[in-house]
């Protein structure tokens, strides 16, 4: 008789506004492990934004999991519990996409040993030591080019990829403007070392940049979209680099709702501006040298990384959504099993 595993599906494509009634909870017996298989139980799982903004290709009964154009990424780290595969032996830790399932049953494909980060918790290769660490990474360092003095505006700036992209733009010795939605966060982007915070929902974003870039903005890493991208282009200068990792403001839109925004193209061809979208998946052969230096970083109290983390295979639709109201959430959701 095979482990019972706990289970999150989706009710169909994930249009719209999501609720708690686009899911559904099942559980389902495994079978046992073949040989060259393993059975693997979760130990820590990560809900992230982008699994909203492609939930469309879901279909119904489908486990919800982190599809990506036509990629899975990473959601779980899991702990190899019986073996019949020599290359994960009982008790490794595994990194893999098999969605918000609490067991599954692997040959390992699409399943990597989680790498020793020392002291830190494993749950970081969900994180910093993960995709969100590989996007604030390369979205600056290898997309923006970001040089010494630059001044760097980033939104959704208290998130899981926001606070690394406020703390390495410090490292480097940049000039970083936020934006988050509460007081709380606010505080703690300064406490981060954000030169200039502000709560977008109490400040007009166009007087924030006029205050805080008066001659202009050289890199902007967007998460928001909509009129807020168009606003920021309107003050990037000459050579100014424009990575748009997401658009939050969207994700709960349907394709007629969704913001029509209206911006100078001139503006773009006179200043030469480079706008490029961010897909991590292909910048994964650099996570290796992004890991090495988020550690120095962290060892040096230069990056440090913050987790939410939420107990509890029952909560993580809850966890999902709180995404979308900002609840409580500062740098990492995580979902301990």
């Amino acid at each position: 008789m095979g482990v019972v595993a706990k289970v999150w599906k989706v009710r169909g494509p994930l249009l719209g506004h999501v609720s708690k009634d686009d899911f559904t909870f099942h559980e389902e017996t495994l079978p046992d492990p073949k040989d060259g298989e393993f059975l693997a139980e979760a130990v820590y799982l990560t809900v992230d934004p982008y699994m909203k903004g492609f939930g469309f290709q879901h279909k119904s009964g489908e486990v919800m999991s982190s599809i990506y154009g036509e990629m899975e990424l990473a959601n779980q780290v899991a702990r190899v519990i019986e073996s019949k595969n020599e290359n994960f032996p009982v008790g490794t830790l595994v990194l893999n996409s098999q969605g918000w399932r609490t067991h599954f049953v692997s040959d390992g494909t699409f399943a990597s040993i989680v790498l020793d980060f020392g002291d830190l918790s494993p749950s970081h290769a969900l994180g910093a030591l993960g995709m969100p660490g590989l996007t604030a990474y390369c979205s600056l360092m290898v997309v923006c080019q970001l040089k010494v003095g630059e001044v760097v505006v980033v939104n959704a700036a208290a998130g899981a990829v926001g606070n690394l992209i406020v703390q390495i733009g410090k490292a480097v010795g940049c000039k970083m403007i936020a934006y988050a939605g509460t007081d709380e966060k606010c505080a703690w982007l300064k406490e981060l070392g954000a030169d200039y915070v502000y709560n977008y929902k109490k400040k007009n974003l166009a007087d924030t940049l006029k205050e805080a870039a008066p001659e202009g903005v050289d890199c902007f890493i967007d998460h928001v979209g909509g009129t807020t991208f168009a606003t920021v282009l309107k003050t990037v200068r000459k050579g100014g680099r424009i990575c748009i990792v997401g658009e939050i403001s969207q994700y709960n839109k349907t394709p007629e709702q969704r913001d029509r925004i209206d911006f100078n193209s001139n503006n773009i061809i006179a200043n030469e501006i480079n706008i490029k979208g961010f897909v991590s998946s292909s910048y994964q052969q650099r996570a290796g040298e992004v890991v090495a230096q988020m550690l120095k970083w962290n060892k040096e109290g230069k990056v440090k990384f913050r987790e939410r983390i939420v107990d509890g295979f029952e909560n993580m639709v809850d966890a999902f959504l709180s995404l979308f109201t900002g609840q409580d959430n500062f740098g990492k959701v995580i979902i301990k099993v």
